[in-house]
């Protein structure tokens, strides 16, 4: 499988596990020059984001993808590895389920070895400021430096203290799958280092948050958010390093 920059690249499920007829669910990667972002969707209904690429994966999913090309004329795709002979493929079920199999040569069979089905991709956004995590109970998770509203049920996290744009500082999350409504930062050297992600958001009062992207042949770049922050979860690996602007005088955070 090869994913050229610059479209977009579709996979779409059947209808019915019995029936190839083209089902309702598709699951595409998109190249936005400064980095690739893959996406799941009903078809008709809005794309959602499923995670940014991190320079190796798409949030925990296994390295099953490389990049290929010319970094100075943007001609480059990404392309199914191969390890030592055993060969990755991606299937999208009619569930909108999408899962990964390897092919072991000496067995001469396809097993899966990994599946995004789990309690946080079933389970509703956590809302504002909070994110999922399948190995707590509830699962959703205020940021430190958030507090949960007090309404009935969950309707997540307000800020324990208002930032003021006046020396205000980052609580770090890790392994996180990133926030809907990225916006990559250009620069005008082939690269940035996250010290430069961190001055550009302080620098915008409207900023929440960033996260420093290694980018192609080891380029960096900033992605950067404003206003809230939602349906983000927790990995136990891959993922990126999110960066959320908290109150210099908020002591809840070392």
């Amino acid at each position: 499988m090869k994913l050229r920059a610059g479209t977009d690249n579709i996979l779409q499920s059947w209808i019915s596990p019995h029936d190839p007829f083209p089902g309702h669910n598709v699951l595409g990667v998109i190249d936005e020059i400064l980095g690739f972002w893959i996406y799941l969707r009903d078809q008709g209904s809005k794309e959602e984001l499923v995670d940014l690429w991190n320079g190796y994966r798409f949030g925990d999913m296994p390295p099953i993808f490389q990049v290929e090309g010319d970094t100075s004329s943007q001609q480059q795709s990404l392309v199914m590895t191969t390890n030592r002979g055993n060969f990755s493929r991606l299937r999208l079920g009619p569930e909108g389920i999408y899962e990964v199999y390897t092919w072991f040569s000496k067995h001469r069979e396809w097993k899966l070895s990994w599946s995004v089905n789990d309690s946080c991709f079933w389970s509703s956004s956590c809302e504002s400021y909070s994110f999922c995590s399948q190995y707590t109970m509830p699962l959703c998770n205020c940021i430190k430096g958030f507090n949960q509203k007090l309404d009935n049920g969950w309707t997540g996290c307000a800020r324990a203290t208002n930032i003021s744009c006046n020396g205000d500082r980052f609580t770090t999350l890790r392994n996180m799958k990133l926030p809907n409504g990225h916006v990559f930062v250009r620069s005008s050297t082939s690269g940035v280092l996250q010290a430069d992600c961190e001055e550009k958001c302080l620098a915008d009062c409207h900023c929440t948050a960033y996260s420093f992207l290694e980018g192609r042949k080891g380029q960096g770049k900033c992605a950067t958010w404003s206003g809230e922050l939602e349906d983000m979860r927790n990995y136990t690996f891959g993922g990126h390093d999110l960066h959320v602007r908290i109150a210099a005088t908020y002591h809840g955070v070392g």
